[in-house]
C-alpha cells in the first residue's frame, strides 16, 4: 500500500526529472532532420569539432600541454602515494578514453543542451540580468568574477554529492580507485549539464559569465591545478593547503572511507570549505580512494575492447541507479 504523504514529494521528484529530460531531449533533437544523409554529414561535422576542440581546448599541438604534462609525470614518479601504482595504470587508460570521448559527447549532448539553453534564456529572460560589474575597475571586476566562479562551482560539486539523483551521475567521477593526472577528465556528460545548470542562473543573472576575460595565464592555471589535485602525487602544499585544494586535501573528497565522506568540495580554493565547515582538518592522510557501491563497472583489464565495454558500463550505470533506487 502507497503511503500518501510519500506520494506527494515523490511525484514532485518524477515530475521534475521528467521535465528536464524533456528539456534535454527537446535541446539535442531541435533542428535535426531524419534524413540519412543529412544525419552522416552532421555526424562527420561533430567528430571534427569534438577532435578541433580536444587540441584547442588543452593546447594539445604545443608545448602548453606537453612541458607540464612531462614535469607532472616526473614528480608523480619522485613522490607518489601509492608506489606500487603504474604510471600507466589500467585505471589511467579508462580515464585516457573519457578524456577523449568527452568531446564527442559534448558535440552531440552537452553543447547542444548548453547553446539551447542560453538562447531561451537570452530570448525570454534576459531582462533579469543584472550588470553587477558595471563601473568597477578591471581587478576588482578579476577578482569578484575568479570568487564568484569558484564559490558557485564549489556549490554545483556540494549539491552533486547531497541530491541523490545528481550523485548517481558523479559517482561515476569518484569511482577510480588509481587516482592520476586523467582523473579529472572521468565525468558523466550528464553531470556536465546538471554543473552548467546550477551554475548558469547566478552567474548569468549578475552578468558574470562574460564580464571578464581572464586570458591563457587564468586558464593554464585551472586547467593544470585540477590535473595536479588528481594526480598520484604525497603533498599537502604546505603553507599553501590554506589556500588552494591539494592532492591530499582532495584525495580525502574521494576517499572510500565513511569519516571523509561529504567534505573538501574546493575546485580551485578552500575558502568555501572553511568558510561553511566542509573542510576536513587531517592533512597527512591519503587513504584509498573509490566508490562503495561493489557494483559499480570498475575497469579491470587494458586491452581497447575491455576498455570501451567498461566505459559503456560505466555511461549508463546512473541511469541503472534511477531505475533500481528512484530519485
Amino acid at each position: 500500500m502507497i503511503k500518501t504523504e510519500n506520494l506527494t514529494p515523490q511525484l514532485f521528484k518524477w515530475t521534475v526529472l521528467m521535465v528536464s529530460i524533456s528539456v534535454v531531449a527537446v535541446s539535442i533533437l531541435k533542428g535535426l532532420r531524419p534524413d540519412p544523409q543529412f544525419l552522416l554529414e552532421y555526424a562527420g561535422k561533430n567528430l571534427d569539432n569534438a577532435v578541433s576542440t580536444l587540441v584547442r581546448q588543452y593546447k594539445l599541438n604545443g608545448y602548453l600541454f606537453w612541458c607540464p604534462l612531462l614535469v607532472l609525470l616526473i614528480v608523480e614518479h619522485l613522490i607518489p602515494v601509492n608506489k606500487n601504482q603504474k604510471t600507466f595504470s589500467v585505471g589511467f587508460f579508462q580515464d585516457l578514453l573519457w578524456f577523449v570521448t568527452v568531446p564527442l559527447f559534448g558535440s552531440f549532448l552537452v553543447w547542444r543542451f548548453q547553446h539551447f539553453f542560453i538562447h531561451a534564456y537570452e530570448a525570454y529572460f534576459d531582462f533579469f540580468s543584472v550588470a553587477a560589474l558595471a563601473g568597477m575597475p578591471l581587478v576588482l571586476k578579476v577578482i569578484l568574477v575568479i570568487l564568484a566562479s569558484d564559490f558557485m562551482d564549489w556549490f554545483a560539486h556540494l549539491l552533486r554529492h547531497k541530491v541523490k539523483l545528481f550523485w548517481y551521475f558523479h559517482s561515476v567521477h569518484h569511482s577510480q580507485t588509481e587516482m592520476n593526472f586523467m582523473t579529472d577528465k572521468r565525468v558523466h556528460p550528464v553531470e556536465r549539464m546538471i554543473s552548467f545548470v546550477i551554475r548558469f542562473f547566478p552567474m548569468t543573472l549578475l552578468e558574470l559569465r562574460h564580464g571578464v576575460p581572464l586570458g591563457i595565464a587564468w586558464w593554464f592555471f585551472t586547467t593544470w591545478h585540477t590535473m595536479v589535485y588528481h594526480a598520484n602525487i604525497r603533498t599537502n602544499y604546505g603553507i599553501l593547503k590554506y589556500v588552494f585544494v591539494t592532492p591530499q586535501s582532495h584525495r580525502i573528497h574521494h576517499s572510500r572511507l565513511p569519516e571523509h565522506q561529504d567534505l573538501n568540495f574546493g575546485v580551485i580554493f578552500c575558502f568555501w570549505d572553511r568558510l561553511f565547515g566542509t573542510q576536513y582538518r587531517g592533512y597527512d592522510e591519503y587513504p584509498d580512494t573509490g566508490v562503495a557501491d561493489p557494483d559499480f563497472p570498475v575497469e579491470q583489464k587494458r586491452d581497447v575492447r575491455s576498455l570501451f565495454v567498461t566505459l559503456v558500463r560505466q555511461f549508463i550505470y546512473p541511469f541503472k541507479m534511477i531505475i533500481r533506487r528512484g530519485v
